[in-house]
């Protein structure tokens, strides 16, 4: 079963946590724990840096010591390139990446994310000219 490592990198206010590391999938358990309904999102997705929000919960695992219930994360960067998440859109052959602050993607988009119209993504990429240059991209949990 995938464990979340978070490099370590815990800053606890009070029962409030935000963790910033890299997910990764391993088989033995580290000290921290995911649990709570985002789990499974969080566990989709690997190689990427994440920002995740989350309050503290029974670990449910005796290999581990603390548990965080995650109330929110965003993909922050894959690899050197930052990374935005939000809902993929597509109005007019264009395609649109809907967060808190809504972007466009430059073309060419690549046809592969045509399929994930409507989903939770991350995309990676620069902006220039006010458009998002897609470098690399994913799904951000299951349909």
């Amino acid at each position: 079963m995938p464990s979340w490592n978070v490099n370590d990198i815990l800053s606890g206010f009070g029962s409030d946590y935000e963790l910033f590391g890299s997910v990764h999938d391993f088989s033995t358990f580290t000290d921290l724990r995911v649990v709570g309904p985002l789990r499974s999102e969080i566990a989709s997705i690997g190689g990427v840096e994440i920002l995740a929000r989350g309050d503290s919960a029974p670990a449910r695992s005796p290999a581990a010591s603390r548990g965080v219930n995650i109330r929110s994360c965003d993909v922050i960067a894959v690899g050197d390139t930052p990374a935005h998440s939000g809902t993929l859109l597509e109005r007019d052959g264009e395609y649109w990446l809907a967060s808190i602050d809504t972007i466009q993607l430059a073309p060419p988009v690549p046809q592969a994310i045509a399929k994930l119209v409507g989903r939770r993504v991350y995309i990676a990429g620069r902006t220039t000219d006010g458009m998002l240059r897609v470098q690399a991209f994913g799904a951000i949990g299951s349909r």
